[in-house]
């Protein structure tokens, strides 16, 4: 229906919109050739004109979902670069991080979390921003450093959808310092307060090397 509407009606203010649902729904059919195709031919008759931003966004996940992680990255930051919508953008700049830390590129996906953290610490992303921030942290064996962000995410975002995985995290952290008691807490509260966790089983066998150290 929305390749008949484009079509069929060129010149109507809607067929921006029918280009829009269309690569979406090529991506979400796993018809990635057929998205990009859809989105040059956007991309040439519209350029700069709405839903551009958009369009780049999902075509940033074709590129991913093909495995073209280079392409994918310059997608998203087009989009952080160009977007007005603050919402995409920081989206985009979370993603643009992802991939770099797919990638082994810590050190620069960490300057991505960085810069949603230093321009937007009130956005939606924030909180995912430090708890990457501090998983890295964690990857890179400065513990310290590590314990530090992850315990800004349960002060700043008590509520956050991630504390499960800030708790987990923060236990391997002080596994690493020795500190079996603290590790042993975190794992407790995580046990206590997310029965459904996707990482109970995880925590369950950390507890038990836990209590073996203590």
């Amino acid at each position: 229906y929305y390749q008949r509407f484009i079509s069929k009606f060129k010149d109507s203010d809607w067929t921006q919109k029918a280009f829009l649902e269309l690569v979406d729904c090529c991506y979400n059919l796993n018809k990635f050739k057929l998205a990009e195709r859809t989105a040059e031919r956007f991309f040439s008759a519209y350029r700069g004109a709405a839903f551009e931003d958009q369009i780049h966004h999902i075509l940033g996940w074709v590129y991913y979902k093909e495995g073209s992680l280079q392409k994918a990255i310059k997608e998203f930051e087009w989009v952080a670069q160009n977007s007005k919508d603050v919402d995409l953008k920081i989206n985009s700049l979370c993603r643009v991080g992802d991939i770099l830390s797919e990638e082994g590129r810590i050190d620069e996906a960490m300057e991505q979390y960085n810069v949603v953290l230093k321009e937007y610490p009130d956005s939606l992303y924030a909180e995912y921003a430090q708890t990457q921030l501090g998983i890295y942290l964690l990857g890179k064996k400065d513990y310290e450093a590590a314990i530090l962000a992850l315990r800004t995410v349960l002060e700043n975002f008590p509520q956050s959808f991630l504390l499960d995985k800030v708790h987990f995290n923060l236990a391997l952290a002080y596994f690493e310092k020795r500190d079996f008691k603290q590790a042993l807490d975190e794992i407790d509260t995580l046990l206590a307060s997310f029965a459904s966790s996707s990482l109970r089983e995880k925590a369950l066998l950390q507890k038990a090397v836990l209590l073996y150290n203590l």
